[in-house]
């Protein structure tokens, strides 16, 4: 679960929303409004999924409170 990076196939569909995050995320000094609004669609059926107190679930509304404040 989570973001194993570019090199390993993803395990999981949160593994899957950061990957495709990290591919189009420019940095964090860049414009990467459409990129994280990209992220947060993919989030959104894993936290609808997945309660609050699981570790899936915990880290995707962990990234969308993050980056939520980035679109």
């Amino acid at each position: 679960m989570g973001n194993n990076g570019y090199s390993i196939p993803a395990i999981d569909d949160l593994d899957m929303a950061c990957f495709y995050h990290d591919k189009c995320f420019k940095g964090f000094l860049a414009d990467n409004r459409s990129c994280n609004a990209a992220f947060l669609i993919r989030l959104s059926p894993i936290v609808a999924n997945n309660a609050w107190n699981t570790t899936k679930g915990a880290y995707a509304r962990a990234a969308v409170a993050l980056f939520s404040r980035f679109v």
